[in-house]
């Protein structure tokens, strides 16, 4: 998989971004510097280049405007979920669905779409989403 990095400064710091053809991989929320952004994309991708990416362009724009506080929906955003478990990609479809300005916890989120909350710990495992204690 072809993978292309880019970052971009906004009113917040820094931005870094990694994309494939399908979509995109990772964000980097706002630091210090475009290197640090740079190399935090390129921990995971160590290969990629700053190219021209359609996905990437598109997104830096609408993260241009969210920084500056502007009402931005990323719904229509295309993301690589190639290599994504299934969980996570349920997950992300909650996360989505979260209207502007609301905030859920990640207990309510997964009970809503009745996604089964299973973490494996050394010696726990937290089987009931609705029980906020782990088992040993």
């Amino acid at each position: 998989m072809e993978v292309t990095i880019n970052a971009f400064q906004t009113a917040w710091g820094w931005v870094g971004m990694a994309a494939s053809a399908a979509g995109l991989l990772r964000i980097i929320l706002p630091v210090g510097s475009r290197e640090a952004a740079l190399a935090a994309v390129r921990r995971d991708w160590p290969g990629a280049q700053v190219a021209p990416n359609s996905h990437l362009a598109t997104l830096q724009s609408k993260l241009e405007r969210y920084f500056r506080g502007e009402d931005v929906s990323f719904r229509d955003e295309a993301l690589d979920m190639q290599q994504a478990t299934e969980f996570l990609a349920r997950v992300w479809d909650v996360v989505r669905a979260i209207p502007r300005g609301q905030v859920r916890c990640y207990r309510d989120a997964c009970t809503a779409r009745a996604i089964v909350l299973r973490v494996r710990w050394p010696a726990v495992t937290v089987r009931d989403p609705a029980d906020s204690r782990a088992r040993v």
